[in-house]
């Protein structure tokens, strides 16, 4: 078969941070199942001294999984940020939680529904190391599975990108060509890729801060510890809104538009695919997480830092290109799953 091996459409998240990237994996050519994500200890220290609700917090480290190569300070890190979400229990902020819910399509907003509506939407996470992803074509009619790969590399500027959208329009794009499932190489091993909702993204170069600190000894940084993690929870956020919608409602992906030239839109994002039309895009998915979760800041964060938060979420309702209201929504509901393909029997050929 003829695969024209090209970048992959990058459903990222713009945002003016600087940060550092970290390694990627090798490939194998047997599919197989994937293997478990690094062990990552439960035990989390949080700013506000509130207890973790283990039963969130032991759901999502079992639940995601990361490259086998993927930094340790970055897993800690991670596992920091899921150490907020699942300690944070305030009930304070009603008018922004009723948001929240209709944005989200939940009926309840806490630890447990919105660590759900993430696990539901991301499942594997990569670094954006400029590596290519290494997937697979499966074409029953031949019994082979063909090994190919794809640059995923998103530049400059970008804290992470969901990958399965463009996955997934490679496969209804080679369809035609009697490809009837793919696999995501994953690991040295080969996991089945179902739809956007298998939820695969990538941490990328500004998804840290050259100043982000675990040092949770440091009392002086509490706040800013704090900022840092809800900025980088509402990435995950946003990213995961990535793996919704559907091609009949037009809204596959939910994915971005350049920006247009606007006094309201800033300059370095003129031109760039930063910008919404759903309201309830990526981009708005993430902010508002940001105001319902920014109660977490109220006795540990200054006023300079609570104004970091304030900008961020300012910044990203600035690239909405229509009204923030439900009329404005785009359908999210998913495309349906492939059909899981058994391959132990099929002929593995490798990319040419």
């Amino acid at each position: 078969m003829r695969y024209n091996r090209r970048g992959l459409l990058i459903l990222a998240v713009f945002i003016p941070l600087l940060g550092c990237g970290s390694g990627g994996g090798e490939t194998d050519v047997t599919p197989a199942t994937g293997t478990p994500a690094p062990a990552v200890s439960t035990e989390v220290t949080t700013e506000t001294g509130a207890a973790v609700n283990t039963t969130v917090l032991t759901s999502m480290l079992s639940h995601f999984k990361f490259t086998s190569s993927m930094d340790a300070e970055i897993l800690n890190f991670i596992k920091y940020d899921f150490g907020t979400l699942s300690a944070w229990t305030d009930t304070t902020r009603t008018q922004a939680f009723t948001n929240l819910a209709n944005l989200y399509g939940i009926t309840n907003v806490n630890a447990l529904t919105l660590s759900q509506w993430l696990m539901d939407r991301i499942t594997y996470i990569y670094p954006d190391d400029g590596k290519d992803l290494q997937f697979a074509f499966i074409v029953p009619t031949e019994n082979r599975v063909y090994q190919v790969s794809v640059d995923t590399a998103a530049g400059d500027g970008v804290a992470a990108s969901n990958i399965g959208g463009g996955l997934y329009s490679i496969y209804l794009d080679q369809h035609r060509n009697g490809v009837d499932g793919m696999l995501l190489n994953f690991n040295q091993n080969y996991v089945p890729f179902l739809s956007p909702r298998t939820g695969v993204m990538q941490i990328g170069p500004s998804f840290f801060d050259q100043t982000d600190s675990l040092d949770t000894n440091d009392a002086t940084r509490r706040g800013r510890r704090t900022v840092k993690s809800l900025y980088r929870l509402s990435v995950l956020f946003h990213e995961a809104r990535h793996s919704d919608g559907n091609l009949q409602a037009g809204t596959l992906s939910f994915a971005h538009l350049n920006c247009p030239a606007s006094e309201s839109i800033a300059e370095e994002y003129i031109g760039l695919p930063a910008c919404d039309d759903k309201a309830n895009g990526a981009y708005n998915i993430g902010a508002q997480i940001l105001t319902a979760m920014e109660g977490i800041c109220d006795s540990i964060c200054s006023p300079r830092e609570l104004s970091v938060i304030e900008a961020i979420h300012l910044d990203v309702l600035s690239r909405l290109l229509i009204d923030d209201t439900p009329a404005n929504y785009g359908d999210p509901s998913p495309e349906a799953s492939l059909r899981p393909i058994d391959t132990r029997s099929y002929e593995i050929i490798p990319e040419q």
